[in-house]
């Protein structure tokens, strides 16, 4: 042979090199992924409930579902109190819920798992 090119064990080497980066890589573009989805649905739900606070202080109670929020109304109708056309929905496709505990007004989203109730639960 001539020296001019690789060998098959230097072949094997840079494959291995480059799959060990690919793993790193992906590792850590799936933990960036699961914290900015947590960071959306948290500025959301902050987003929601001074919405929420909005629709309370102009009509002097709090709506009945979410949907009120982007609700047009009449000439007298003081929404919508969102500027999306649909209440949004968390970062993995949930809904959010909303209520008063302890005298204070909470958003809650699901979170990752998708279930209420639960120690990932978004509250805002």
């Amino acid at each position: 042979m001539s020296g001019k090119g690789f060998t098959l064990m230097e072949m094997l080497i840079v494959v291995v090199i480059i799959g060990m980066l690919a793993a790193v890589v992906t590792t850590n573009v799936r933990g960036q992924m699961a914290r900015v989805r947590v960071e959306t649905t948290t500025a959301q739900a902050a987003e929601l409930k001074t919405a929420i606070k909005s629709f309370e202080l102009a009509l002097g109670r709090l709506p009945k579902h979410l949907d009120e929020l982007v609700a047009v109304g009449g000439p007298s109708w003081p929404g919508p109190f969102l500027d999306e056309e649909k209440v949004p929905k968390d970062a993995w496709g949930g809904e959010f819920r909303f209520g008063m505990e302890k005298k204070r007004l909470r958003v809650t989203s699901a979170g990752p798992d998708e279930r209420f109730g639960t120690g990932d639960d978004i509250v805002k």
